[in-house]
């Protein structure tokens, strides 16, 4: 289940906060010579995380990540503040992103991405707190996403990077017939039986209507649907590829 997320948490960049004392992480990115040094609990703020970059030694951008007042409260599991530093955009330099917590029954995860701009010397925000379960897979230079959406119907996602954000290109459908018909826009007749007009609406045999299928929807660059394939009771290629996200998430915090 996918939870509303874009709105909780606020930033600002280029805050001044509190002292660091010795109480901060540092990660390193030999590429572009950059130091991160993050502190979960700054002085100025408990809901804060303040992140100090630095090149060589200097000092060359603050930001002070804030979480809205009460943001925790639906977490599902213990929640801890923390940020990881990885290529996330897939251009060789490291970026940030900033740990949202889990949601709902199944554990959802959601971050919030910095990404490294080489020409301004700074990361810049750039959200994905609306991707669940965000995984870098550097192999196909892209972003997988796994979640959910009930017992039975499992949606895995490919994010690519394009025009300076991360965009919706392939989407799986892992379901019974008769939980796709949203996938592809189907309006059911009053008093229809959704399984029954489903089937019949794809030319498959009425036995078929519970039967595990693997719905394929691919979109253009502006959000709309580009093609939708047939559901079929054999995954694509692709499908297989994105399946692995699955695992791939599992252990994730």
């Amino acid at each position: 289940m996918r939870k509303s997320i874009g709105a909780a948490a606020l930033v600002f960049a280029g805050a001044v906060f509190g002292g660091w004392g010795a109480g901060y992480t540092s990660f390193f990115d030999k590429a572009d010579g950059i130091e991160v040094r993050y502190m979960k609990n700054p002085e100025d703020g408990e809901r804060k995380i303040g992140i100090e970059v630095r090149r060589n030694g200097t000092e060359i951008q603050k930001i002070d990540y804030e979480y809205a007042e009460g943001f925790f409260d639906g977490s599902v599991f213990p929640f801890e503040r923390h940020i990881e530093f990885e290529d996330l955009n897939f251009d060789g330099f490291k970026d940030i992103r900033i740990y949202l917590g889990r949601y709902g029954n199944q554990g959802v995860s959601y971050w919030s991405f910095f990404l490294w701009n080489g020409r301004e010397s700074a990361f810049e925000y750039v959200g994905c707190e609306y991707i669940p379960n965000p995984a870098p897979n550097a192999e196909k230079k892209c972003l997988t996403s796994y979640e959910r959406d009930n017992a039975v119907h499992h949606i895995y996602s490919i994010y690519e990077f394009i025009g300076g954000e991360f965009v919706l290109t392939h989407q799986f459908h892992e379901a019974p017939l008769s939980e796709l018909y949203d996938v592809y826009g189907i309006e059911l007749p009053d008093g229809a039986d959704r399984g029954e007009y489903i089937v019949k609406h794809f030319g498959f045999p009425p036995e078929k209507a519970d039967e595990i299928f693997y719905a394929e929807i691919r979109y253009s660059p502006d959000g709309t649907v580009s093609s939708a394939e047939k559901p079929s009771l054999s995954p694509s290629r692709l499908f297989c590829d994105a399946f692995r996200v699955k695992a791939e998430n599992a252990g994730s915090r």
